[in-house]
């Protein structure tokens, strides 16, 4: 299994660039990533994904043997005050049942513990992402093993938030 974060992405993947240019290209109506998304200037599909790392946008990608099979895909932004959001997480449906949505978000944990982050917020995401709420409850009960965070807040901003703090450290794999 590859992991390969977004900003990443190059000629080896084309198929996977695409799909992360699809959805920054269809962002969901009225969301901050739209609003964010009208703000960037025309540019080719291949710069797009480095750009959106400029501005904080990055995801991780699960992918699988040498055409690079997407098996999961986790989407974020690392926010100006060094919290991290999650925003959309989708597993295609030959996939789902085998718990890589619980390790999308323990990579994206693990991302976001190396990036320095004490705060994750997660919200509902876009049209076509998992519930990502449904997701973390999983992860968060133990059915993945992981230790020092913890819901400070999971009403903010409604129903579909949840804010997390961390505490200690992640345990290893």
């Amino acid at each position: 299994m590859q992991k390969i974060l977004v900003h990443g992405l190059d000629d080896r993947h084309p198929h996977l660039r695409a799909r992360v240019v699809w959805l920054a290209r269809h962002p969901k109506p009225g969301s901050y990533f739209e609003q964010q998304m009208k703000l960037l200037p025309e540019m080719s599909d291949e710069d797009l994904p480095k750009e959106l790392s400029k501005i904080g946008y990055n995801g991780i990608i699960l992918a699988e043997g040498e055409r690079a099979t997407l098996m999961g895909e986790i989407y974020f932004q690392l926010l100006s005050n060094m919290e991290m959001h999650v925003f959309f997480c989708h597993v295609p449906e030959d996939f789902r049942g085998q718990d890589f949505g619980k390790l999308l978000f323990r990579e994206f944990f693990i991302h976001a513990d190396k990036c320095g982050c004490d705060v994750v917020r997660i919200s509902e995401g876009g049209e076509g992402s998992e519930p990502l709420l449904h997701m973390l409850k999983l992860y968060i009960s133990g059915v993945i093993l992981l230790k020092g965070l913890r819901v400070v807040d999971a009403s903010e901003k409604g129903i579909g938030y949840a804010k997390l703090e961390k505490v200690n450290q992640l345990l290893p794999a």
